[in-house]
């Protein structure tokens, strides 16, 4: 008597190899380069914030607390408050210049 193939039960982050084998271990999903628009608040506690877009994060942030950013060097250090990924660097440019106006500077204030 055959039994029947066992169903897929996805993991987040995770797909199954090409030929599915039950025995076989699952591979990570390859991530395709995302832009994040970030804010930065400026440590320890301060109020004063900075937002950014970059396609590297964890360098970019290394740049602000190194004082390599003439707007952040003098308020380090920093850390990121707020992040956002987007696949669409265009949708995350919108979404930066946004939350530097006196609205999206509320809205984030509130909501983020």
């Amino acid at each position: 008597m055959e039994t029947a193939a066992p169903k897929l039960k996805a993991k987040a982050g995770f797909i199954p190899t090409a030929n599915y084998d039950p025995a076989s271990q699952w591979k990570p999903m390859v991530m395709d380069p995302f832009s994040s628009v970030y804010i930065l608040q400026s440590d320890p506690g301060e109020q004063h914030f900075y937002v950014g877009l970059t396609d590297n994060l964890p360098d970019r942030l290394r740049r602000h607390n190194r004082g390599e950013v003439t707007h952040t060097a003098s308020l380090r250090p920093w850390r990121i408050k707020t992040a956002i990924a987007f696949r669409d660097r265009n949708r995350a440019a919108q979404l930066e210049q946004y939350l530097k106006t006196a609205s999206g500077r509320a809205f984030a204030k509130k909501q983020l």
